[in-house]
């Protein structure tokens, strides 16, 4: 059960946007959001790196949860935080700035940096970074929700 209620919307399809619902600008604000980064990234790089975010988490609920349909070994490579040789040097390069993003509070090595140049838009390298910290706070707005 969710610390804060519901609102019932059949909108929404997550708990957290269920709770969020209460606060309708803050909730259009986090759905723009959304839209903004997937005009930028695709459907499965997003998939990844918000799968990776809930392993850094290790939010229950968001490992859980599967948005689109990802290659199982693609899927559990990412949930046991292991390398794969099913993703592409992209997919890799990506988790890798999760990872990094993650432990080290947003700082950004030199050599981290110019991997994502090579293999990324200077607008999908900002979007990369959007996508990580809002599904950081989503992670962590439902693990305070006792969301899972």
């Amino acid at each position: 059960m969710s610390r804060l209620p519901f609102k019932n919307s059949s909108k929404e399809n997550t708990p957290l946007r269920k709770i969020v619902a209460n606060t309708p600008e803050i909730l259009d604000s986090f759905k723009q959001m959304d839209e903004a980064i997937a005009k930028e990234l695709d459907s499965e790089l997003m998939e990844l790196t918000r799968v990776r975010v809930a392993v850094n988490n290790n939010c229950k609920y968001c490992k859980s949860l599967s948005l689109i349909d990802l290659d199982v070994r693609k899927r559990e490579s990412i949930l046991q935080n292991n390398e794969s040789m099913d993703l592409s040097e992209r997919e890799n390069v990506a988790l890798e700035l999760v990872d990094h993003i993650m432990a080290y509070h947003g700082e950004l090595s030199e050599i981290l940096f110019q991997k994502l140049k090579k293999n990324f838009t200077n607008e999908e390298i900002i979007a990369l970074l959007f996508q990580i910290g809002q599904k950081n706070a989503g992670g962590w707005f439902n693990i305070a929700m006792k969301i899972g």
